[in-house]
């Protein structure tokens, strides 16, 4: 007991000695800082690219195989385009070989086939970053939870065309087969006329459709850059740290195609109402947290602190996941996980019906350093709430020679505080280390806030013409929640353990 008592002393001592550029708190948030805002703010640059239509069309792919196996079909792309396929193929070869318009050689050989779903795709796109269209563009997904009566005449009608101009059928075969879809197109017009008379009946005329596009902001890069910086971030073999990215990024690609589905689902129930909005916006930045640090910690449990003995077969390493010893930590994580959902719910709720306060006091504080210290001649500003739960709250500026008021929305960019408090508040340490770190992270949260309201009012102008760069600090807020509670925690739940461990460090 004695020597425990003293080795405790001598690392306190050490910890006291220990300069504050030397800690690996600082060091690890560091590293997660530039790694996120460069992986965020790299991939701002690669959006226009054909690699990230690739990457969008293949999420946009998988989507639509799983909502196809949840609803009665899913449509990817299908839009009509002003051009014969062979032309729109034959632009697509110039592009593709750097020219701005195409040449003889583009039309050799070019099919009359109608265009494939990536084709379709690829060629909308690049059409309109060569033209500077600056609209969000994505891949077009249009699910059909349940088609309505409409959908289900027009595909008849479709059907019917199709076997008209089938040079494959025979008469017989055709006058059989348009017979039998004429009877049902003749009962499902009747089934319309009725349903238009009764309000009622406009969901079965209309059906449970959705459609969506998937744009760069829907690729879950967020939640795969805070996992990424994490796992590069902490301490310990650089074999450890490849193992976590390979396996952990392929998850967080799996859940946001979980997530597109689902909200794909809740769209086509909710005909993309205030439910769809707030669970898109809001709901699901706070699931991302908890996979996110679901994922982490288990690579933390089951790679970097993993116990293996030199020569041990893969068989082995598998029966030793199910060992008492290694399932105890992966509940533990299973509990810290539902604890941050049962904490962060509530605490988010109370926190959005503060948000006309707190959005005063942010106008009122950006306002001051803003008019005082930078000049900015403003008249007035203020909040105006909105939405469900505040969630549409905005926050406005009279700045005097602008005919118009400078607004923002402010409640995404002010709900990182209460995923942060909750991961504080579920973490094993003692009620004065919780205060106090809830404390400094509520802050330094606070001041980011402060900070973004002032810099994109004094410098828009200028942003607009980089707007690469705030959009992903935009983004990496939304990593701070996670980012914090590392550091703050980071001695007591972390160091320490390297500590005991030191040969699973770097």
């Amino acid at each position: 007991m004695s020597v425990d008592k003293d080795e405790s002393k001598d690392i306190e001592s050490s910890d006291s000695r220990e300069k504050w550029y030397k800690s690996p708190a600082l060091r690890f948030v560091l590293v997660f800082i530039i790694v996120v805002v460069s992986f965020l703010t790299g991939y701002r640059y690669l959006i226009k690219t054909t690699w990230n239509d690739r990457y969008l069309f293949t999420l946009a792919t998988h989507t639509s195989w799983v909502l196809n196996k949840i609803g009665e079909r899913t449509i990817l792309e299908g839009l009509p385009q002003n051009l014969p396929p062979e032309e729109c193929r034959a632009w697509l070869s110039a592009w593709a070989r750097g020219a701005k318009q195409p040449g003889p050689e583009d039309y050799i050989n070019k099919s009359k086939d109608p265009l494939t779903p990536w084709e379709q795709w690829s060629y909308r796109a690049q059409k309109a970053r060569k033209q500077g269209i600056q609209t969000k563009l994505g891949p077009r997904v249009v699910f059909a939870l349940r088609e309505g009566l409409l959908q289900k005449i027009t595909s008849l009608e479709e059907k019917i065309k199709n076997i008209q101009g089938n040079l494959t059928l025979s008469e017989p075969e055709k006058a059989s087969l348009i017979a039998k879809y004429n009877t049902e197109l003749q009962l499902l017009r009747v089934q319309y006329g009725e349903a238009q008379k009764d309000p009622e009946k406009n969901r079965q005329v209309s059906g449970y459709i959705f459609p969506f596009i998937i744009i760069s902001e829907c690729g879950a890069i967020e939640i795969m850059a805070i996992f990424f910086a994490a796992v590069v971030a902490y301490p310990t073999l650089i074999r450890k740290k490849l193992l976590g990215i390979i396996v952990g990024i392929p998850l967080m690609y799996f859940v946001n195609i979980f997530r597109l589905s689902f909200l794909a689902v809740v769209g086509a129930l909710n005909a993309g109402g205030r439910w769809f909005e707030f669970l898109h916006y809001y709901v699901w930045q706070a699931v991302y947290i908890v996979f996110v640090v679901a994922v982490w910690l288990a690579w933390i449990e089951f790679v970097v602190y993993a116990e293996s003995k030199e020569g041990m077969s893969f068989r082995e390493r598998v029966m030793q996941i199910f060992q008492k010893r290694t399932l105890l930590p992966l509940f533990q994580t299973f509990v810290f996980c539902v604890k941050f959902i049962l904490v962060v719910v509530p605490l988010v709720c109370i926190w959005w019906a503060l948000i006309p306060i707190y959005g005063w006091i942010l106008v009122q504080i950006s306002g001051s350093i803003l008019k005082f210290v930078m000049g900015v001649p403003i008249i007035a500003g203020g909040i105006r709430p909105a939405g469900f739960l505040n969630t549409a709250s905005t926050i406005y500026f009279s700045i005097q020679g602008y005919e118009f008021e400078k607004a923002s929305p402010i409640a995404l960019l002010v709900t990182n505080l209460p995923p942060f408090i909750s991961l504080i508040l579920i973490t094993r340490i003692s009620w004065i280390s919780r205060l106090k770190k809830i404390l400094w992270g509520a802050i330094i949260i606070m001041l980011g806030h402060i900070l973004f309201i002032v810099i994109v009012l004094r410098y828009q102008e200028v942003l607009k013409q980089y707007s690469e760069l705030p959009i992903a600090v935009i983004q990496f807020y939304l990593t701070m929640p996670f980012m914090l509670w590392i550091a703050v925690v980071f001695r007591e739940r972390f160091l320490n353990r390297s500590r005991k461990n030191p040969s699973q460090n770097s």
